[in-house]
């Protein structure tokens, strides 16, 4: 069980460069360590190295175009949390 989840989205400025941040402030059961994974809507991965976290770390994606992407978590003990995201371009005035 993953238990508290906090992400943000900085939406780009239409210069690929869109951000997200995803911390993980309690891990719930006896879990100590996380791990992330980026993918875009169509399932394609993103080439992001996979890094293990610990509670309160913060995992931070930056230069991302405009579009609908998604991550998975997954904690040591198996437990795994989805969740859709995206980042926008505004129109022009």
């Amino acid at each position: 069980m993953l238990n508290v989840l906090t992400y943000h989205v900085h939406n780009s400025g239409c210069d690929d460069d869109g951000e997200i941040s995803v911390e993980m402030l309690t891990l719930g059961m006896s879990a100590s360590t996380w791990t992330i994974e980026y993918f875009t809507i169509g399932g394609t991965p993103l080439s992001v190295p996979v890094t293990t976290y610990t509670q309160g770390d913060v995992a931070l994606l930056l230069d991302l175009p405009a579009g609908i992407y998604y991550f998975i978590i997954t904690n040591d003990i198996g437990c795994s949390y989805q969740q859709q995201f995206e980042i926008f371009c505004p129109p022009p005035p």
